[in-house]
């Protein structure tokens, strides 16, 4: 390497290499930021999920429900918990609550797996190296 008025003097490919680095550094980085948000979101969509529909897994049980010794406390658990939406369901005779709760959970379910493949993909791109 040469020196021109004190300066390392660095052949065009190293000037090449040396921007191709920082540029990619900068879009790894942004890449990054990018990811991060990403996972807040999905752990925002998760937390409504189980807001809004978290109710779907314990009345579809309920509503499969053959009662013995063993299930009957979880069953009175979910009776208080849920009393107003147990009323609707055995109130309704047409299957149509037990349908609907079905649909939730099964949306839930879902879009949780959805949610888990997400975080195995980002989990397996980041632990690469550049």
């Amino acid at each position: 390497m040469s020196e021109a008025k004190g300066v390392p003097c660095i052949g065009d490919e190293g000037v090449l290499s040396v921007v191709a680095g920082i540029i990619l550094d900068k879009r790894f980085n942004e890449i990054m930021q990018e990811n991060a948000r990403l996972k807040e979101r999905l752990a925002l969509i998760d937390e409504v999920l189980k807001d809004t529909v978290g109710f779907a897994d314990h009345l579809v049980w309920y509503a499969r429900f053959r009662g013995d010794q063993a299930t009957d406390q979880p069953r009175r658990r979910v009776e208080a918990e849920y009393s107003a939406e147990v009323k609707e369901l055995v109130r309704d005779e047409t299957n149509f609550v037990h349908g609907r709760n079905s649909g939730y959970l099964a949306l839930s379910r879902l879009v949780r797996g959805l949610i888990s493949a997400d975080e195995e993909v980002v989990n397996i791109n980041s632990s690469q190296s550049c």
